[in-house]
């Protein structure tokens, strides 16, 4: 039996929506984060219950620490 992926979970088109929207902004902010060349950490928070999302959010953390040598 093959694992399911989140196309296969998530029914609820509104559920579908959010966690995609989300997933997209992880991506652009991963890609925005390596092209800079910055320090970075980042989180794809997801929240669901019943079988259903409960929430989806970015998050990152960003420090100002000044000129780095290189």
């Amino acid at each position: 039996m093959n694992n399911p992926d989140w196309r296969e979970l998530l029914k609820d088109d509104e559920d579908l929506v959010r966690f995609i929207r989300n997933m997209e902004k992880f991506n652009q902010l991963f890609c925005d984060m390596v092209i800079e060349k910055k320090e970075f950490t980042l989180r794809l928070e997801v929240k669901g219950k019943k079988g259903r999302l409960v929430h989806c959010r970015v998050g990152t953390d960003e420090f100002d620490r000044g000129e780095k040598e290189k």
